[in-house]
């Protein structure tokens, strides 16, 4: 078309219709140079609103203390010393480490001066390492996808480079994390990329090469009783016979915090001196014999509220009230996700440590790393396991012996693509199972209306990523 054709009505209008077509044209050949940038780089590049700077983690905060506030204080200084990196926090579970960096984090919503961005990542017993560069990639705005390892990590290295000044929290880590193989720069290489990780044990800490170390260390007794007074509200000042009674149960805490908030929630507004006796006897009755100083005062705390749900899975009609009470507790935390929650590590090694020792038949192998279907003891006496996160685990057994198994969680095993035929023959009593994130094709044949558990009421169903749900509602006879 020539130059004359690009108007109307004698050049006065522009063709409308001419653009109309030129603009499509655009528009068409825009999106295929935006793809092939996409594929070459690996990255999703869209008009969505790029990611916060910093995320502030809600939770109930723990009343500020010296130790607290001493560590708070030294590791900011830390953090302004471009000489420093990464930072090490170290100290016994339940002395209040997480909520620490919880605070850094949330404090830098108002130092914006120090980072451009600060990164929080919850690393747990048994990290993936997968998942832990999809969280730090998501809060960058880029999309690693499926790629091998190596390569999300070479991706991952490149966004953080393009950023002037990042702070990475890594929480709860075990034992060393190996950051480099995660895309995470070198000292060298990026002076104002800075790192702190909370861990258990100090060695972890020079494992992973920390300039300093903070210990966070137990309350002292006089943070001690201003943290419980916090919780348990004007009962002392109206029965002041409580006082000596809750001496000896912030005594038996031995100053971990998480003991103390989760007693001092329990005795909100509680008056009855006999409740508060019966506190310091479940106290001094229910220690673990194998856990000596600040974990046996944080294990018994949560053990006395534990012996009063014990039909938390049993009510699920009250399921929802029961999470309002867990979190007024202290016991579950809210999370980034709609209906969803978080569960402090201590409390949960410590669900794990009752369910385990007590004649409950749980047991626990998720997120071990595990190739294998494992060799476990006392299978004919096990009510509930869970391999979830396992996703290295291929083959399952023939037919495993679990006469009172009533629940097994393989979630995530993505290495499952097949269950043999006679798998559920020796599970009777299964009335819940969780097949979600296997990659199965098909269901086995043992699952079926035929095989459906006995003298149960629950309802048992089946979810997999085939799309298939299989449940019913099972009568008594």
């Amino acid at each position: 078309m020539s130059t004359e054709e690009h108007y109307c009505l004698m050049g006065w209008c522009p063709n409308l219709s001419w653009r109309y077509r030129v603009g499509k044209r655009a528009a068409k050949i825009m999106d295929q140079k935006l793809n092939n940038v996409r594929n070459e780089l690996g990255v999703s590049l869209t008009s969505d609103a790029l990611p916060p700077d910093v995320v502030e983690i809600r939770g109930d905060p723990i009343m500020p203390n010296e130790v607290g506030q001493t560590v708070m204080e030294q590791v900011m200084k830390a953090l302004e010393d471009d000489n420093i990196r990464p930072i090490g926090i170290y100290g016994m579970g339940g002395t209040g480490k997480t909520t620490l960096v919880r605070g850094i984090n949330n404090r830098m919503q108002n130092e914006s001066t120090l980072f451009n961005k600060v990164i929080m990542v919850i690393v747990s017993q048994n990290p993936e390492l997968r998942t832990i560069q999809d969280h730090i990639a998501e809060r960058l705005g880029t999309d690693l996808k499926n790629r091998e390892i190596n390569l999300r990590a070479h991706h991952l290295l490149e966004g953080l480079n393009k950023q002037d000044r990042i702070l990475i929290i890594f929480d709860d880590v075990w034992t060393e994390l190996k950051v480099v193989q995660l895309g995470i720069p070198r000292k060298n290489e990026h002076r104002c990329c800075k790192i702190i990780l909370t861990t258990r044990n100090r060695r972890v800490c020079h494992q992973m090469g920390t300039n300093v170390q903070f210990e966070m260390q137990p309350l002292s007794e006089r943070d001690s009783w201003v943290l419980f007074e916090s919780k348990i509200g004007d009962v002392i000042s109206k029965n002041p016979k409580l006082r000596p009674i809750g001496e000896d149960i912030v005594r038996e805490c031995k100053g971990s915090p998480l003991a103390i908030v989760t007693l001092g929630s329990t005795l909100t507004e509680q008056e009855d001196q006999s409740v508060w006796q019966d506190v310091v006897r479940r106290l001094t009755c229910s220690k673990p014999t194998e856990l000596d100083g600040i974990m046996s005062g944080v294990i018994s705390a949560i053990k006395v509220f534990l012996l009063d749900e014990r039909d938390l899975l049993q009510a699920k009609v009250k399921l929802r009230s029961y999470i309002r009470s867990l979190k007024d507790y202290g016991l579950l935390l809210d999370s980034d996700y709609i209906n969803h929650v978080k569960m402090h590590d201590v409390v949960r090694d410590t669900a794990r440590y009752i369910a385990s020792k007590e004649g409950h038949g749980f047991i626990e192998k998720a997120r071990k790393g595990l190739r294998d279907w494992p060799e476990l003891e006392n299978e004919e006496h096990c009510k509930q396991l869970s391999l979830m996160q396992n996703g290295k685990i291929v083959a399952l057994p023939d037919s495993p012996k679990f006469p009172q198994l009533r629940t097994l969680f393989l979630t995530s095993c993505y290495g499952i693509e097949h269950i043999p035929d006679n798998f559920f023959l020796g599970m009777s009593t299964l009335v819940n199972l969780d097949l979600l994130g296997t990659n199965l094709e098909t269901l086995s044949q043992s699952i079926s209306i035929s095989n459906k558990p006995k003298n149960s009421k629950t309802i048992c169903t089946w979810t997999c990523y085939i799309g298939c749900v299989l449940s019913w509602d099972v009568e008594e006879p």
